[in-house]
C-alpha cells in the first residue's frame, strides 16, 4: 500500500489544528506510512496512541494516532524546523 491510499480520519477540532499548523493530510499519511512500514514508533499501551515523526524536506512532523478499523484517527500533529545535528 502506499502512502496515497492510507485511510485518516480526524474530528473537526483537530483538521482545524493542522490547518492553523500548516500541516496537509498528505504529509500525516507520509509519517503513519513510514512508522506502519517500519515499525519505528512509539506506542502508549494505556491508550492505544502511537507516535511517529518523519523528516518531509526541512521541517520534521510528529503525528499522534490509533488504528480505528481499517483506517487511522488522527489525535493531533506538529512540526518543527530545527535541525538537530
Amino acid at each position: 500500500m502506499s502512502w496515497e491510499e492510507i485511510k485518516i480520519t480526524m474530528s473537526d477540532e483537530v483538521k482545524q489544528t493542522l490547518e492553523n499548523r500548516h500541516i496537509p493530510e498528505d504529509d500525516i499519511k507520509k509519517v503513519i506510512d513510514q512508522a506502519e512500514s517500519d515499525g519505528k514508533k512509539l506506542f502508549q499501551p494505556d491508550s492505544d496512541l502511537f507516535l511517529s515523526k518523519r523528516r518531509l524536506g526541512n521541517y520534521t512532523v510528529y503525528v499522534k494516532y490509533s488504528l480505528q478499523g481499517d483506517s487511522y484517527l488522527v489525535h493531533t500533529a506538529y512540526q518543527h524546523r530545527a535541525k538537530i545535528q
